[in-house]
């Protein structure tokens, strides 16, 4: 159970990790404001819920 959990919040370290660098990378191309606050919700909706099975 312990393991199952702590696997669950690598997994969602990792995930919100990769987010702020695809934002740092968006903002830096100065591509961001809505565009990019949106792409990264749908992003983390995808890739959360899901989560590790």
């Amino acid at each position: 159970m312990t393991d199952r959990m702590d696997a669950t919040h690598k997994y969602k370290l990792d995930v919100i990790i990769s987010l702020l660098f695809l934002l740092l990378l968006i903002e830096s191309y100065r591509v961001a404001g809505y565009f990019g606050a949106a792409f990264v919700v749908v992003v983390t909706v995808i890739l959360v819920l899901p989560g590790p099975d």
